[in-house]
């Protein structure tokens, strides 16, 4: 198999004819691709992963054959394969655990918490946490939304 398949059309380009001495070889960092390969583009860009929020809720699916809620919509569900419906979960959580991360993340300045949170009837989702103290665990919190994509979850004072 030929690891660098050329991409123009074979009578013009040169170094399809001649056969690759080590089929298994691979270019070196300093290597540069044959001439006739031309531009290359880059690969399509993946979905973004992340839950969607709208109006502090999380957007998802449930499964109505055996129940599974996930946070990915539409499709069919990752545990019996039957078609789930759309749904939407929150605003409330429960806190499954939490940290203070010390170094920096992306645009986040150290330190900042992060929070797995058992959202109320959904899935469990990793949240930012809007203030400067770690929850702890078992406490509620709500979902204040995802203004950079992010979900962004807030502690709730007991009676609230």
């Amino acid at each position: 198999i030929d690891p660098l398949p050329c991409r123009a059309p074979r009578p013009k380009c040169p170094a399809a004819a001649v056969p690759p001495t080590n089929p298994g070889a691979r270019l070196g960092p300093r290597a540069s691709p044959p001439a006739c390969m031309g531009t290359v583009s880059a690969p399509p860009t993946p979905a973004d992963p992340r839950p969607v929020v709208v109006d502090d809720l999380v957007l998802g699916s449930r499964c109505p054959s055996c129940g599974h809620v996930s946070t990915r919509r539409g499709g069919r569900c990752e545990r019996c394969l039957d078609d789930v419906v759309d749904a939407t979960f929150g605003p409330r959580g429960t806190v499954w655990s939490a940290t203070t991360v010390h170094i920096r993340g992306g645009d986040r300045r150290p330190p900042f918490a992060l929070a797995y949170v058992d959202l109320d009837g959904g899935p469990r989702v990793l949240a930012h946490v809007d203030g400067p103290d770690t929850p702890p665990v078992g406490s509620t919190v709500r979902v204040t939304g995802a203004p950079d994509g992010d979900v962004v979850v807030q502690r709730v004072e007991a009676g609230s």
